[in-house]
């Protein structure tokens, strides 16, 4: 994304140089991105005005270690940067897990309905991969920004979106109080609507502004946005949900249609025509 911007950007993986990861580091050197194993050796090259890094990577990495006195730039704060300076909507998909799933699901109904996203995902999006694109970034219009917004770190805290989509609350890193803290407190800074699934709305209600727009989407009946029936039908899934005709779905499962839904009842609070945004839903 940086580069698509017109920074000049360089990086390092440990896996480079193996050739299953070819269809990432090719693509991103085709982009105009320098490459470099993960030695250190990036330092001897470059004249870096920030190192940006994640909460995965640990103190004593070659890299980090060699690019001691540059200054430093968490990858939130990188985000923050960049949702601040686009032009358009933007869009945060967060939830214990599904993310990266919704997240391309999202832009890519978008782009069936010729909105053309942007989105910057944590995994590789097959409908956007090109030569000189991996597939976790694309570039759009600058309409609207989908992205993926992680909380196992809290770093969702760094950054406010106008909309958020929050899927599930599971203890994978925190207990249940504290990640619907989190959630409530990225929700309460959300300025423009929010689509919240009804488990996790029960955690987070406390928080939320009493003028934030708010569709609480799922399968029981404190749900206005719900999924009323989901089967299979000679090997093909089918969704219904409250109010709409009955859809096929891209993929198989009940998870598939939760998905689905949140998406439809995001495109609803966005002002999509209902039909087209159902429509959309059924290629991904």
């Amino acid at each position: 994304m940086c580069r698509a911007q017109g920074h000049r950007v360089s990086g390092s993986d440990r896996g480079y140089g193996l050739a299953a990861n070819d269809r990432i580091f090719s693509p991103l050197e085709k982009s105009g991105i320098v490459v470099y194993k993960q030695d250190g050796s990036f330092a001897q090259h470059e004249k870096s005005d920030f190192l940006v890094w994640s909460t995965a990577i640990e103190e004593d990495n070659p890299d980090l270690v060699a690019g001691k006195g540059i200054p430093r730039l968490h990858r939130a704060e990188l985000l923050k940067e960049m949702i601040d300076a686009f032009p358009g909507v933007s869009i945060a998909v967060t939830g214990s897990c599904g993310k990266s799933s919704v997240t391309a699901y999202l832009a890519e109904t978008l782009e069936n309905l010729g909105l053309a996203p942007d989105c910057l995902n944590g995994a590789l999006m097959k409908r956007f991969v090109a030569p000189d694109n991996a597939g976790n970034y694309r570039r759009g219009t600058g309409k609207y920004f989908v992205f993926e917004s992680d909380e196992s770190d809290k770093s969702l805290l760094h950054y406010q979106a106008d909309y958020a989509v929050v899927l599930n609350l599971g203890c994978d890193h925190y207990d249940a109080e504290e990640l619907g803290r989190v959630f409530g407190t990225f929700l309460s800074r959300t300025r423009r609507g929010a689509v919240i699934e009804e488990g996790v709305y029960e955690k987070v209600a406390k928080y939320l502004p009493p003028d934030l727009p708010v569709a609480v989407f799922g399968e029981g009946a404190g749900a206005a946005c719900r999924l009323e029936r989901y089967e299979t039908r000679e090997h093909r899934p089918f969704a219904a949900f409250s109010g709409c005709r009955e859809i096929a779905l891209p993929q198989s499962g009940r998870h598939t249609a939760l998905n689905a839904l949140s998406i439809f009842a995001l495109l609803e609070m966005l002002g999509v025509e209902k039909e087209k945004a159902l429509d959309a839903l059924t290629s991904f």
